[in-house]
């Protein structure tokens, strides 16, 4: 669909007022702020932005975390991380921290 038709079909009046198209953070940075749905995927270098680690960190942990490290959705040769899956996988560590305390 050409970008122009997109613009004009997200832009339709629903109440008089058009409505504003959904949006994804720009920059890594804003991965660490915004509220992100369970099912979006993020690149390697935003998984590691959206966990608040370096780059090297990230895949240092995927390495030698192995199979405990959240799965990757392989995307023609390309790993992208759910944001849920993070997200449990967070819950996950924290809750086996806690017990260890």
């Amino acid at each position: 669909m050409p970008r122009k038709r997109v613009n004009r079909a997200v832009s339709r009046a629903i109440d008089g007022e058009p409505a504003a198209p959904p949006t994804l953070p720009v920059s890594k940075a804003d991965f660490t702020r915004a509220p992100l749905h369970d099912d979006v995927l993020l690149t390697s270098g935003r998984a590691a932005a959206f966990l608040g680690i370096p780059d090297s960190t990230f895949y240092a942990l995927r390495n030698r975390l192995g199979s405990d490290f959240p799965p990757a959705v392989d995307l023609l040769g390309h790993p992208r991380f759910r944001v849920g899956t993070l997200r449990r996988w967070l819950a996950k560590r924290e809750a086996a921290t806690e017990v260890q305390s």
